[in-house]
């Protein structure tokens, strides 16, 4: 048996992307961005994803994926 990764054809904010997380949370890193900090939200094919199951929801081929989070600017 392979460990090798498969890379993922999602749509990511709208938009085609390629990743090789296997979970939310791996997507979220692999993003650079830290999961701890408050009012990060993700939804997977329009359903919310609580917090407390990022590390365990998978990503899949075709996924719509959207990730909000708070900026700041001016």
């Amino acid at each position: 048996m392979s460990d090798a990764k498969t890379l993922l054809s999602i749509r990511l904010n709208g938009k085609p992307y390629g990743t090789m997380a296997g979970s939310i949370a791996a997507l979220l890193a692999e993003r650079g961005i830290d999961s701890s900090r408050p009012g990060i939200a993700v939804a997977v094919n329009q359903k919310v994803v609580k917090r407390g199951d990022w590390a365990t929801t998978p990503v899949s081929a075709s996924d719509d994926i959207e990730i909000v989070q708070p900026f700041q600017g001016g």
